[in-house]
């Protein structure tokens, strides 16, 4: 969201990370930007752990998501929104797919993506 002195906030569409990088200020020739809300999923930039795979600490992310309820049966995870929000590449994610998987937290249906699987498919009551 673009905020202005003394007027409303306005969004400004939807911006990948590296385009939120690169702005340079000033924008539309107001005198400061300030994104407001956090990036993704509703978070900020992820920071990894240098002692574990990222793969991994993604694949940890989305299933304490899972069960937590955040992502519930049948809901879509997109690799690319993914992507953006753990700022890795596309092969990274798609291992953390293949994790959540083998896990049984997720299911991928050919040509339609991957899902959130119901607790009565991961073997849960």
């Amino acid at each position: 969201m673009l905020l202005t002195p003394g007027g409303p906030a306005r969004p400004l569409g939807v911006l990948s990370l590296t385009t939120v990088l690169n702005l340079s200020i000033p924008v539309h020739g107001h005198p400061w930007l300030c994104l407001v809300g956090p990036y993704g999923y509703g978070r900020g930039v992820f920071e990894f752990s240098p002692t574990r795979s990222k793969w991994e600490q993604i694949a940890e992310t989305v299933a304490e998501r899972v069960k937590s309820g955040e992502l519930r049966p049948d809901d879509k995870l997109s690799e690319v929104e993914l992507t953006e929000e753990f700022g890795v590449d596309r092969k990274t994610v798609r291992k953390a797919v293949a994790a959540l998987r083998a896990d049984r937290l997720v299911v991928t249906r050919t040509g339609m993506g991957s899902f959130v699987t119901h607790p009565s498919e991961r073997g849960e009551q």
